[in-house]
């Protein structure tokens, strides 16, 4: 721990024991939860903007879903029991705007539900990769392929050290996988609506916890060598992931990322392997002409064919603002062009609170809120400080202008509100908050009154009597 999260942490606790005892409702949050360990993570590595309303909010797990923060955004929320619910990773980008995005995306990847755990045996393997995100070589049984009814992943057999670590939901689904050798993966793959298996950032953060390393390919490691009768691959050959898709018979065992010369080619989706020569998409990894590939990806290094570039790529505005083809799954619509969802803030898009995307231009930052709304929201007004709030936050005014309640003050007299930087409140005798256009009324009030109460203390004489007086002393002459 270092010194500056050791005196976070000592600040947290006062500022905790203080608000305990001056805050009933603060004490019931801290009674039913603590802060969420997302929270300390983050203090870890950099400081929070302001850590007094941090600990005001006592971010914590929300009830049933370790993937939420719940937190109270103020007292009246307090009082009110009334908590906000955002993603881990929403609220760590609000309260520490100097991690950075892989930072927070890699603490919030932790906070997930279900269980993670590695399966080892072919059976399981294949299972997996029939229920679980789909991919070339997913959802298919061996009749699907042109390996003599094999299956392509038989020959990631376990005895050459392969095995698979997977992510299962409460009921038992399959919503993340990757491939292991050793202690090394290479891609992970997480369900999604689509036909496309995104990269599972849950997985690689979990993975790195074990101890494993994300490669760049499989160079060195072995496949299983099975004999089929084919005229285009005498053996069964998986798509291979990553950099190294290059293997050489070795005996009864194929060779990732041997000599090219003479070797073969894992790119194919069919269960077979293509001698060296040609071009294969990226995508799809079917053979064809390179005259007929397009180079897509922000560094123009991926090459599909043109069936993969019309039905699963966008021209879009990416990094920088440069304009490239990416992966459909990867990209968001806005207005009439494509966005790639990782770049928005370069092009000028921010999302709604509502989830929604929206060109900058169009949309107005809740400072109170830490949220964007469009310009045309209902929910939001114009306040006579020249600043736009969300109009449930404020008070209307007496001449129809709006004003944040907690710049504004209410005259008990008529009712009406009345902004602080307007006037100021006068303080009648009986204790009442009025504007000054009423307070002769009340002037008028209080001198009757003083005159009432000056009647009850008319001066009366006062009378003793003997025995208040005390004893009387009495004399008497000599002899009598």
């Amino acid at each position: 721990m270092n010194d500056k999260h050791h005196d976070t942490c000592v600040w947290i606790g006062l500022m905790k024991d203080v608000l305990w005892h001056s805050r009933p409702w603060h004490k019931r949050e801290q009674l039913q939860a603590y802060i969420h360990k997302a929270v300390y993570q983050a203090i870890e590595l950099a400081q929070p903007a302001d850590l007094q309303q941090l600990v005001l909010e006592w971010p914590h797990a929300a009830t049933g879903d370790i993937t939420k923060i719940a937190y109270t955004r103020d007292d009246a929320n307090g009082i009110a029991d009334r908590q906000a619910t955002v993603s881990v990773g929403k609220y760590l980008t609000r309260h520490f705007p100097t991690l950075r995005d892989n930072i927070i995306r890699d603490i919030a990847a932790k906070y997930v539900m279900g269980s993670f755990k590695f399966v080892h045996t072919m059976i399981k393997m294949l299972d997996v990769i029939g229920n679980g995100p789909s991919s070339c070589m997913g959802a298919k049984d061996g009749n699907a392929f042109r390996c003599d009814g094999h299956h392509p992943y038989q020959a990631y057999d376990p005895e050459h050290g392969w095995h698979m670590a997977v992510y299962v939901e409460a009921d038992g689904s399959y919503t993340g996988r990757a491939l292991c050798n050793g202690k090394v993966f290479v891609r992970t793959y997480r369900a999604s609506e689509s036909t496309y298996s995104s990269e599972d950032d849950r997985m690689r953060v979990w993975l790195e916890e074990q101890g494993y390393t994300k490669a760049h390919g499989w160079d060195g490691f072995r496949l299983k060598y099975i004999e089929v009768i084919s005229d285009d691959c005498p053996f069964v050959a998986p798509y291979l992931d990553g950099a190294h898709q290059h293997v050489t018979v070795d005996g009864d065992t194929l060779l990732i990322g041997g000599s090219r010369d003479g070797s073969w080619e894992c790119r194919n989706q069919d269960g077979t392997a293509t001698e060296v020569g040609g071009a294969t998409c990226e995508d799809c990894g079917d053979r064809m002409c390179e005259d007929d590939g397009h180079w897509v990806g922000r560094q123009n290094d991926m090459m599909v064919c043109n069936h993969c570039l019309e039905n699963h790529y966008v021209h879009a505005y990416g990094r920088g603002g440069d304009q490239y083809y990416i992966n459909e799954g990867d990209a968001v619509y806005v207005g009439d062009d494509y966005y790639h969802a990782n770049y928005i803030a370069d092009n000028g898009i921010v999302v709604l609170e509502n989830g929604e995307y929206c060109n900058d231009d169009d949309a107005i930052y809740i400072e109170s809120d830490s949220e964007y709304y469009h310009c045309d929201d209902e929910r939001i007004c114009y306040t006579v400080d020249g600043e736009h709030e969300l109009v449930s936050n404020c008070v209307e005014l007496e001449n129809g202008e709006y004003c944040l309640e907690d710049d504004a003050w209410q005259c008990e007299h008529s009712g009406d509100w009345y902004a602080n930087s307007d006037c100021d409140p006068v303080t009648t005798a009986c204790g009442k908050s009025i504007h000054e256009d009423y307070a002769d009324e009340y002037a008028a009030e209080d001198e009757d009154d003083t005159d009432a109460q000056a009647e009850l203390f008319v001066e009366q004489p006062v009378v003793w009597t003997p025995h208040e007086r005390g004893p009387v002393e009495t004399t008497t002459k000599e002899g009598e």
